[in-house]
């Protein structure tokens, strides 16, 4: 039996109306300047935007079994990956090599982060995460270049749940070939 993470803090809730197909509208578009968090959708709200989902795979996230389900999003060259609680809503949405049309002007519009975790922190290891918690936001940045490796949205929340609940320092599993 796998049982999906639950928070084990409170979650702040999402301070702006956004629907679902708003909030998906605006993240297809990679519009992050005006992103504030992941509205409670559904799986199937997701599958109404993107292409995928289907039936969820089982993984880890923060060292806890999680369902997960794979989504292509328009214009992105890689699958995003979509992390989901006990009721089947998504928490987290990964989106890794993004395709963002600039990201030095998304860094500079958005400012400095709240929190920052350094550079090897997570999936990324050439990468710093600037973390805006409270718009439901982080960044892998490469700082030598400043492109952006990944997109991680998520319900908004604190500093402490996004690094102890939300994958912030997972590492990518390696398996020996057979």
């Amino acid at each position: 039996m796998v049982v999906a993470c639950q928070p084990t803090k409170d979650v702040m809730t999402t301070t702006t109306e956004d629907t679902c197909a708003d909030a998906l509208a605006r993240l297809t578009a990679m519009e992050l300047t005006t992103w504030h968090g992941l509205p409670r959708c559904s799986a199937d709200e997701l599958g109404r935007a993107w292409d995928g989902g289907g039936e969820a795979g089982h993984g880890r996230l923060s060292h806890r079994p999680t369902r997960f389900r794979r989504y292509q999003i328009p214009g992105q060259a890689y699958p995003a990956m979509a992390w989901f609680d006990a009721e089947d809503r998504p928490r987290l949405i990964w989106i890794v090599a993004p395709r963002v049309a600039d990201p030095a002007a998304v860094l500079a519009a958005l400012g400095p982060p709240p929190f920052k975790l350094p550079q090897g922190a997570g999936h990324h290891a050439d990468a710093t995460q600037w973390v805006y918690p409270d718009r439901g936001l982080a960044l892998y940045v490469r700082e030598l270049d400043r492109s952006i490796a990944r997109i991680a949205v998520f319900v908004p929340t604190t500093a402490e749940v996004y690094r102890t609940e939300l994958g912030a320092e997972d590492k990518p599993e390696y398996l020996p070939r057979r």
